[in-house]
């Protein structure tokens, strides 16, 4: 394995670039956004929504708009990760299809007036395209070409290819296999879970079923701790 290869899939190379990625969205576009759990400076804010950029997701605006809808229709029609319309819908397969009626509907409902009056979110939502191939396609590459000496094909292979579907699968899995599989300990009528087996990848999401019985809570766990909570 070339030096460039060893530091981008063990340490510091891919720690690095997930980590990022996983604060842009779990610190980001979740709690500060999403469910407002805390408020941050505008250069915080900034950072955040840089690093979310890097997980070619959606712009902090619709992933935000998406999540509040998510939380207040969780099951429903409504919700476009409705795990009773099956695993595969609502792992990925609901990123293939047009939004149903009824998720239009419900999104129609949900106050985003907050979000739109941040300078930040309108300019990331305004040019969500160009930051992101910036973010999670140009930088990574030179940097790891750069400073790694690695080549631009195998660059682009892990930072890019495979940084990105493993980040995106691991974000799914939070709306999927967390609603399917796990423990109840705080509200059992709940479909979110606590899931351990995820624990070392979804930077405390596991711990699903706390979460949406305290959505607003910054920690993502009653146990708090760095391995749990960003």
């Amino acid at each position: 394995m070339s030096e460039g290869v060893y530091n981008i899939v063990s340490k510091p190379g891919e720690r690095v670039f997930r980590i990022r990625t996983g604060v842009g969205i779990v610190v980001g576009s979740h709690r500060l956004w999403s469910h407002r759990s805390f408020s941050a400076h505008w250069s915080v804010r900034l950072i955040c929504a840089i690093l979310n950029s890097m997980s070619l997701h959606d712009s902090v605006f619709d992933f935000a708009w998406y999540h509040r809808a998510h939380h207040k229709y969780t099951d429903q029609m409504g919700d476009h990760t409705n795990i009773k319309r099956g695993f595969f819908y609502a792992h990925i397969g609901h990123t293939m299809l047009k939004d149903h009626p009824e998720i239009i509907k419900a999104k129609s409902k949900i106050d985003v007036t907050d979000l739109l009056e941040d300078p930040i979110i309108r300019f990331e939502r305004a040019f969500t395209i160009p930051i992101t191939i910036v973010m999670s396609l140009i930088l990574p590459t030179l940097i790891a070409t750069y400073f790694w000496n690695e080549s631009f094909y195998v660059a682009v292979v892990f930072l890019f290819g495979l940084r990105t579907v493993l980040a995106k699968h691991i974000g799914y899995a939070a709306g999927s296999i967390v609603h399917m599989k796990g423990f109840r300990e705080y509200d059992a009528s709940l479909s979110a879970a606590r899931f351990l087996p995820l624990k070392p990848f979804l930077f405390g999401e596991h711990e699903h079923n706390y979460h949406h019985t305290f959505p607003c809570d910054y920690r993502t766990s009653e146990s708090y701790s760095l391995t749990d909570s960003p």
